[in-house]
């Protein structure tokens, strides 16, 4: 790598895969050396000589903060890794700027909004040297400046693959932030129509449902709250369910598919570069029957939970590789 001092910014106050990301694939790189964060537990899995934290809370109040520390280590690049950090790109001056984006436009359901909020996104593109999209759906929502642009996939570190026997109740997992925009509500809905002694569902994460997930009483659903031990409840599970209304990748569905799991899910944003329907997937339309169908399509059909998720560790590790995902940030590095 050409660049001696890299600095990363994260100004999102929870942990989701932009922050995943940081933890999993960044913090590899050899030299990026600071990082400059606004979660705690993002702050807690990195090198605490190397982590400053936000403050303020206010757009304003923590882009004073992110100039008064640029000027104190000056780097010779900044990745600003998502969030309203992209905002910041012409305020800050620096050698080199990355904007690596996680998100898509569709995470703003207002029309008017999502207008303004793209019109924004390419001012800060217009101050960025290299603009990464971690799908080419996402890559399509850019209009100008596509000479910056590049798509680089998530990877992940392939675990080895076992066999697993496939017993009942079948266990459907759910890891991610629990909120109605990922679908939990829905999940839950589908669930609670499904006899306890044909399947059950563990639900991870963290999120604006967690109070109402807290409530439920339901015997063959269980809500658990956040969890850093994620690779125990992939490996606990027969399937794995995630239905987001909008989604620029999707990292967990990946981290399911190296843990060998087929996937219910449906076709929006990255999601299709990663899973595919009928493969190692079934892709559902968000409704409540449609999901129940699927469910009870894999208690209906064991052998189809070691074929697709033998389908999902092939699709994972031959085409979605931690290694490549490296050496193609250093590249832009």
């Amino acid at each position: 790598m050409s660049t001696k001092k890299i600095l990363v910014i994260s100004n999102t106050p929870f942990f989701g895969g932009g922050e995943q990301f940081i933890v999993s694939t960044l913090s590899l790189l050899p030299n990026i050396n600071y990082y400059i964060v606004n979660n705690d537990t993002l702050a807690g899995n990195l090198p605490s000589k190397q982590v400053f934290r936000f403050s303020r809370h206010t757009f304003i109040g923590q882009l004073k903060e992110v100039r008064r520390i640029n000027n104190q280590i000056r780097p010779d690049c900044i990745i600003f890794n998502g969030g309203n950090s992209l905002f910041w790109a012409p305020f800050i001056h620096c050698g080199h700027k990355i904007l690596y984006r996680h998100t898509t436009n569709l995470c703003i359901n207002n029309t008017l909004k999502r207008l303004i909020y793209n019109i924004l996104l390419h001012i800060s593109y217009l101050f960025a040297d290299i603009i990464v999209h971690v799908s080419k759906a996402a890559y399509k929502e850019q209009i100008l400046f596509k000479r910056k642009a590049t798509v680089i996939y998530h990877g992940i570190n392939p675990i080895s693959y076992r066999f697993k026997s496939i017993e009942s109740p079948i266990k459907f997992l759910f890891v991610g932030r629990t909120e109605p925009d990922k679908g939990i509500d829905i999940i839950v809905q589908a669930f609670s129509k499904v006899p306890k002694n044909l399947a059950t569902l563990d639900i991870v994460g963290t999120g604006k449902s967690a109070s109402w997930l807290e409530s439920l009483s339901y015997a063959n659903i269980k809500y658990h709250g956040f969890s850093e031990q994620t690779n125990f409840w992939y490996d606990s599970a027969d399937v794995f369910i995630s239905l987001p209304r909008h989604e620029a990748f999707g990292l967990t569905i990946l981290e399911a598919m190296n843990h060998s799991l087929p996937i219910i899910t449906n076709s929006v944003g990255g999601i299709p570069e990663i899973a595919q329907n009928g493969v190692n997937a079934i892709f559902v339309n968000r409704s409540i029957d449609s999901i129940y169908a699927a469910i009870l399509y894999f208690c209906q059909h064991p052998d189809q939970i070691i074929l697709m998720g033998e389908k999902s560790y092939e699709i994972c590790t031959q085409q979605f590789s931690l290694d490549q995902t490296l050496t193609n940030i250093e590249r832009i590095l």
